[in-house]
């Protein structure tokens, strides 16, 4: 048993939700996170930037975006990618180029964003 949660113990609950298609429940959790006063991390948005794409809702996906910017989460690569992928299931193009455009030309972006818009070319 856990005595103390932390952002890692949180991660690890609401990435196995996550990736069991067990989404309300880990965007639950996540709000429980939050209730708890634990600051989420990138990881803990990448997962949450996922759960939205695959729900296709743009205002919420603008939501967690804005949330990350507002609560100075560190930007890293692979949450720059989430958040691009989650705005292109959304079926925003507009949002994820706006993005794209204001991020660091990182390798790994310019991959995902490939695999995105030209997915019949790669």
């Amino acid at each position: 048993m856990i005595s103390e949660r932390d952002v890692i113990s949180w991660n690890s609950v609401i990435t196995a939700l996550a990736q069991g298609v067990r989404w309300d429940e880990a965007l639950q959790l996540f709000e429980e996170m939050e209730d708890k006063n634990a600051r989420p991390n990138d990881v803990t948005m990448v997962n949450v930037a996922s759960i939205y794409g695959n729900k296709g809702d743009l205002e919420l996906a603008k939501q967690i975006h804005s949330y990350i910017m507002q609560n100075d989460i560190r930007q890293s690569l692979i949450l720059d990618n989430a958040l691009l992928g989650m705005y292109v299931k959304c079926g925003s193009l507009e949002e994820a180029e706006l993005l794209f455009d204001s991020i660091t030309k990182y390798q790994g972006a310019w991959c995902l964003s490939e695999e995105y818009f030209f997915p019949n070319y790669i």
